[in-house]
């Protein structure tokens, strides 16, 4: 869900804000433990309705325009920054499905 939030921030053009920078941090050091499905499933749900709302608010007018990403500024664009948003989200929850399964037998 960060790194969602992240290509969604950069595709309104803003910078990430500090709590952003702490929870890519934090992502690093994350354990197994610290996982429980159902926060998980209410943070993708609620990660997922955020996301739903940007692209309804996204004009068309806006999908060129430039965005700078990361702290190199590297250069890319509104449609850029949202297919690899949905690219990225829709290849975990691949590897979801396909845990799930492996779990499940």
């Amino acid at each position: 869900m960060g790194s969602l939030d992240r290509l969604f921030t950069y595709a309104r053009g803003e910078p990430l804000s500090p709590e952003q920078v702490a929870a890519l941090a934090a992502e690093k050091t994350l354990h197994e433990r610290t996982f429980e499905p159902r926060v998980l499933a209410a943070e993708f749900t609620e990660a997922i309705r955020c996301a739903h709302e940007q692209l309804r608010a996204t004009k068309e007018s806006e999908l060129l325009t430039v965005r700078l990403v990361g702290r190199a500024q590297l250069p890319s664009n509104t449609i850029g920054l949202l297919v690899h948003a949905a690219e990225h989200t829709a290849r975990h929850v691949g590897q979801l499905m396909t845990t799930a399964k492996v779990v499940q037998g």
